[in-house]
């Protein structure tokens, strides 16, 4: 993972308020008639109870899940938000597909490094 390019594009997201925030609003946003969520990134530090319930709903709802490797705290501070930030929700499909290009590692495939 190149993981300050990840970093970037997540905070440019966050910038452009494509970013849902917290499990809870996370899971509201992938229930309902017509998920709004396109890709869901959940902290390696949240609990496995946490972790149970994103990749249930997000395997019920058919919307990508990855683990990242920052802690909840680490995620908080790289958002710019106080606490703690378990589960992330991408509503833009441009910046999922771009945040999954940085987390599968095929931007170095296509020599951008």
């Amino acid at each position: 993972m190149n993981k300050i390019k990840f970093e970037r594009l997540l905070g440019m997201a966050r910038k452009a308020g494509r970013l849902v925030m917290g499990t809870d609003l996370v899971m509201k946003a992938l229930a309902g008639t017509k998920p709004t969520v396109f890709m869901v990134l959940a902290s390696d530090g949240a609990s496995e109870n946490t972790k149970k319930r994103i990749s249930d709903r997000c395997l019920y709802y058919n919307v990508v899940r990855y683990t990242v490797p920052q802690t909840p705290e680490e995620l908080s501070h790289l958002l710019g938000k106080t606490g703690s930030v378990c589960c992330i929700g991408v509503t833009d499909e441009a910046f999922a597909k771009g945040l999954t290009r940085y987390l599968t590692n095929d931007d170095l495939e296509e020599g951008n490094e």
